[in-house]
């Protein structure tokens, strides 16, 4: 059985994640898969980008869940929006790997707190590749690395839930943003 891999696309929201992983998906197509995103991503059943590249996905609630739809024939399988789901998606690619099918994840790295998602930080450090994409900051332009959430126009408390709804009564945005414009991040200097 040959040794199965791990590769990672993590970053920043508007860094091209999804692309990436649409593009890997399409670059294999003649190779059995089956591509899984979190039923908490609401805004759409498939994976999709911004620059219009979608491809169809199984929604799952728990990572778990990504077992009962292997079978023999499977020899990849692509997670999306990695930093939705709950942290045994670890020990579920691990199996996986176990028994041979290479796994291909993207997702952001940090919260809009610039602090690591666990399972995130979790799969960089097995990850036979991992790729540490940029976006640019939606404030000056230049090189970003970090995501912040604002509310009604505001920087969004660090006491919030890490993950809240779009069903809110608010007017919820994300911003790529560089250090120095990163409503915490520039706390600290």
């Amino acid at each position: 059985m040959k040794r199965a891999k791990l590769e990672l696309y993590y970053g920043p929201m508007f860094s091209g994640k999804s692309a990436l992983l649409i593009k890997d998906i399409l670059s294999n197509i003649d190779i059995p898969k089956l591509v899984f995103k979190p039923i908490a991503d609401i805004r759409s059943k498939k994976i999709y980008t911004r620059e219009g590249l979608e491809f169809e996905s199984i929604g799952i609630n728990k990572s778990s869940e990504i077992m009962k739809y292997i079978e023999e024939w499977v020899e990849k399988v692509y997670i999306d929006e990695i930093n939705f789901f709950d942290e045994t998606l670890v020990d579920v690619i691990i199996e996986l790997m176990n028994i041979g099918i290479d796994v291909v994840c993207s997702g952001l790295d940090t919260d809009y707190r610039a602090e690591y998602f666990p399972i995130t930080k979790k799969l960089i450090k097995i990850a036979d590749k991992g790729i540490k994409l940029k976006a640019k900051c939606s404030i000056c332009g230049e090189g970003s690395s970090w995501t912040a959430r604002f509310i009604n126009g505001k920087p969004d408390s660090k006491k919030s839930p890490t993950i809240i709804s779009d069903k809110l009564n608010a007017n919820i945005e994300y911003l790529t943003v560089c250090e120095k414009h990163h409503p915490f991040l520039c706390e600290k200097k």
